[in-house]
């Protein structure tokens, strides 16, 4: 179709109901039947709308003017939104925030991987979904004559500058304040995007929902930290319960968040954080799911899904600090996970030897390449845990899988797509879908955690 063809042009009002929301969080209107996408439209809503650009398929356009609001539509209680890029779905209440996540996941698996909807379950919720992320990246941007602390704007890279964060544990928050003391009164100079000048580009905080330990990520562009000594002091006198200082070196000019190198400032390279009864040990680069509460009930997940009995062998791929094999190796009898990440296998290390496991081996190194070797050596899994990246498993990992045909694949996915497209290549590979859990892991936001047990058509 042709721009001219197009029943909508750039520039144009137009009065739209809103239907759906799509995976971004954005309202869905028709005009025409042609697809219109909507920051801030909720299901219900009757809209004045401007359109901002077309595509042959689909526009985008911006409010004008709710002239009829949905009955699920609530007042957001963040200052920032929707200025700020974190959350996308505080103007849509809670409930049914959980019913668009199970629609879009049943709507998704079924369009992409062929999946059928009755298998997936209701969303699972939290009772109170706010202030419940352990960790925080604020981005350190020049603002006039000072520096300010903050996330960029949605779809941009707009800074804007906040004192607090709804979706942070309040420990953050004020972890977040006296540090932003701290930088103003030593006039730290930000690191300039623009120019690739100045020092300070991100600061991280971690907190554990159960020591309360607090770390403290300072991200610089090369070594050079003025007043080391002066913000070290300053912290610890204004946090109380700051157990590690951290200066990471990031040099590259725009993409990565962190570089290579830590430089332990004060305290301990860790925190502590206990989930169910496991200890684990948090370092900086080191991913670790920031929703402790919903990590507890996605292990559950996992161990009712696998249904060990003692016996089995067990893949952990992806495994990062080694949560999700910790979990197995009460009721299995070996578990192998494999990471590439160095540093965050280092902890999966450090938390069996913490948690005093010895039926757990780790090996560091890309999946793809890992599993292929184990097998040739002998190792036949039972159930395989899949917890891979937003882009999903490599291709090979797959077929590697497939010819390794374990009785029982668990995976647990942050992209619906991604989970549809290798679901689709498991179930067309003589596995059936038993069953997908969807959890709400980031309420607030567009993002939507899955759980899905296949196993092989033969097994009970």
């Amino acid at each position: 179709m042709k721009s001219r063809d197009l029943p909508v042009k750039k520039g144009q009002d137009f009065k739209i109901n809103i239907e759906d929301l799509n995976h971004r969080g954005e309202g869905v209107g028709r005009i025409n039947d042609y697809v219109v996408f909507i920051p801030g439209g909720v299901p219900g809503d009757e809209i004045s709308v401007k359109i901002t650009s077309t595509r042959k398929n689909f526009g985008r356009g911006v409010i004008q003017k709710v002239l009829k609001e949905s009955s699920t539509r609530v007042k957001a209680p963040c200052p920032y939104y929707p200025e700020c890029g974190g959350c996308q779905l505080q103007h849509v209440n809670y409930h049914e925030q959980l019913n668009h996540k199970t629609r879009l996941v049943k709507e998704t698996l079924g369009r992409l991987g062929n999946i059928s909807p009755d298998i997936v379950k209701n969303i699972l919720g939290m009772d109170n979904p706010w202030h419940y992320r352990n960790k925080a990246q604020f981005q350190v941007f020049p603002q006039g004559k000072r520096t300010a602390l903050g996330f960029f704007a949605s779809g941009s890279h707009k800074p804007v500058d906040i004192d607090s964060c709804l979706l942070q544990q309040k420990e953050i928050n004020k972890a977040l304040q006296a540090v932003k003391r701290v930088i103003y009164n030593l006039e730290i100079p930000p690191y300039n995007r623009k120019t690739s000048k100045g020092i300070l580009r991100q600061v991280i905080i971690k907190t554990s929902s159960f020591t309360g330990e607090i770390m403290i990520v300072l991200v610089t562009k090369g070594k050079k930290l003025p007043s080391r000594k002066k913000i070290e002091s300053g912290l610890r006198k204004n946090i109380p319960k700051l157990v590690s200082l951290v200066q990471n070196i990031n040099n590259h000019r725009v993409k990565e968040t962190m570089g290579p190198e830590d430089i332990l400032l004060y305290g301990k390279p860790y925190i502590e954080e206990r989930i169910g009864n496991l200890d684990f040990i948090i370092s900086p680069q080191a991913f670790f799911q920031v929703n402790p509460l919903q990590t507890h009930v996605l292990s559950g997940l996992v161990l009712k899904m696998a249904r060990l009995r003692g016996t089995e062998k067990v893949m952990d791929l992806y495994c990062g600090t080694g949560s999700l094999g910790l979990f197995a190796s009460s009721q299995a009898a070996r578990v192998y996970g494999i990471e590439s990440n160095p540093s965050a296998l280092e902890d999966a290390r450090a938390n069996t030897r913490l948690n005093k496991i010895n039926n757990v081996k780790l090996y560091q190194g890309k999946v793809e390449d890992i599993m292929p070797h184990l097998t040739r050596r002998g190792v036949k899994p039972d159930v395989v845990i899949l917890d891979p990246p937003r882009q999903g498993c490599d291709r090979h990992l797959i077929e590697h899988i497939l010819r390794t045909d374990p009785p029982k694949v668990i995976y647990i996915s942050c992209n619906p797509s991604t989970l549809a497209r290798d679901l689709a290549i498991l179930t067309e590979s003589g596995y059936q879908g038993v069953n997908v859990q969807p959890l709400d892991m980031f309420p607030q936001t567009s993002h939507v955690e899955c759980v899905a047990y296949v196993r092989k058509k033969t097994c009970s």
